[in-house]
């Protein structure tokens, strides 16, 4: 997952953060990361999902990329509310959230996609072992 994020650059970064509006097909991908993000255990609905959260998310470009980085150890710490990887469920589910299809729109989107779906694959692996035990 971490090499994911390694493929995006603080230039990427901010040159999303311009854009006026998202194209519709990486919208999904950057709510998405707002529920992982999120700190507080909540559903979907009360999550902040708007292009102005997702543009305050990215800020500044450098911090957003560690915090990206250091999620797996928060899930390993037990940090992440178990919430922030069910309201990504439907997000994942979405026609558009498919790493392949997004290059075209967003590199740093496709690299983003492919990050959130690996690492939602780290935390239901890591659940169900912790089931086994």
């Amino acid at each position: 997952a971490s090499s994911a994020i390694d493929s995006i650059t603080p230039s990427d970064v901010s040159e999303i953060k311009g854009m006026r509006h998202l194209p519709m097909q990486v919208e999904p991908v950057f709510a998405a990361c707002l529920c992982l993000l999120h700190g507080e255990d909540m559903p979907y609905e009360a999550v902040d999902t708007a292009w102005g959260a997702a543009r305050e998310m990215m800020s500044p470009p450098q911090a957003f990329l560690q915090e990206l980085l250091a999620l797996k150890q928060k899930i390993d710490d037990g940090l992440v509310p178990r919430s922030n990887f069910c309201n990504i469920e439907h997000l994942l589910d979405h026609e558009h959230f498919a790493p392949a299809k997004l290059g075209s729109q967003s590199t740093m989107a496709q690299h983003l996609a492919d990050f959130i779906i690996n690492i939602n694959l780290y935390n239901d692996v890591k659940l169900r072992l912790q089931e086994r035990t």
